[in-house]
């Protein structure tokens, strides 16, 4: 497999950067529909946002509802809304959300791959019980965190650590090599993708050791990195240029972002996802035309 794109699709009115642009069936299909028209075929969709400081926490029953009622209208409008997507990620710190949004997707015909994009870094809580209830094969991707719970997942800069920037990527690199374990009686290694969650619980500093090296990081499968819009982005751009307004942050962030994008995908050829929610930045990357 090599290096490929994984879009980002929010549901979410609070993510930070492009929330309520898909708050609804109609919004969500053009969307969809334009992104297959230029190629992409793989997805991450999240209903919980999980930027620290802006998030409001919603139970589970309203995360699914979320899913379900743009889904469904969306499949209301159009019929063909599954085809020619092969991968689906569905980001949610929850495995109960999963298992519904999974067993409805397929009762809807969807047949490409599925994906557990959990977010939340734990592993060890309800992953080998949600492998047991579905019976049916699925991607988990081992994102690395440090809460200590699933639901304190959007709190997760609550728990930054100090200590040397040096020392996470040692950690990032146990953590893959334990979860990997810890799961390989119940998910198969091929089935599992890795992402070292860049901006999750990390400091400043730790952010950029990471993108410096998160290349080399040993993973005996598919490792996914996404740095798309992410908050030190725009630090290191205001520090460049004071006075910068949000927007501007963001749009400049954007050269940093492409760079590392085409420096990972020339350092990592094989087996590599970019997540980002710019299509166009992601084919540019990936050496496509847009």
């Amino acid at each position: 497999m090599s290096a490929q794109a994984l879009i980002i699709l929010n549901l979410s009115d609070e993510s930070f950067s492009d929330g309520g642009e898909l708050s609804s069936g109609s919004l969500f299909v053009r969307r969809l529909q334009a992104l297959k028209k230029l190629g992409h075929s793989s997805f991450d969709v999240g209903a919980q946002s999980t930027a620290p400081k802006r998030t409001r926490l919603i139970d589970g029953d309203e995360e699914c509802r979320r899913f379900l009622t743009i889904f469904e209208e969306a499949l209301h409008l159009d019929k063909d809304l599954w085809s020619g997507i092969r991968f689906l990620s569905l980001d949610t710190f929850r495995p109960a959300t999963f298992v519904k949004i999974f067993q409805w997707l397929r009762a809807k015909g969807y047949h490409g791959a599925l994906a557990f994009n959990d977010v939340s870094g734990c592993y060890r809580e309800g992953i080998v019980e949600t492998v047991k209830l579905l019976s049916a094969p699925f991607f988990y991707v081992l994102c690395h965190n440090r809460v200590p719970s699933r639901e304190e997942t959007p709190l997760h800069m609550n728990y930054l650590r100090g200590g040397r920037p040096g020392d996470i990527l040692a950690e990032v690199q146990n953590y893959f090599t334990e979860g990997a374990k810890f799961l390989e009686d119940s998910i198969p290694r091929a089935q599992l993708i890795f992402d070292p969650c860049l901006g999750f619980a990390k400091s400043y500093e730790e952010n950029w050791q990471l993108m410096q090296n998160v290349a080399h990081l040993q993973c005996p499968s598919a490792l996914l990195i996404g740095i798309s819009r992410k908050s030190f982005l725009r630090q290191k751009v205001r520090e460049m240029i004071p006075g910068l307004s949000e927007s501007e942050a963001m749009n400049l962030s954007e050269f940093y972002h492409y760079e590392f994008l085409k420096r990972w995908r020339s350092e990592r050829q094989d087996n590599l996802w970019l997540r980002v929610h710019d299509p166009h930045l992601a084919l540019l990357a990936l050496g496509e035309s847009p």
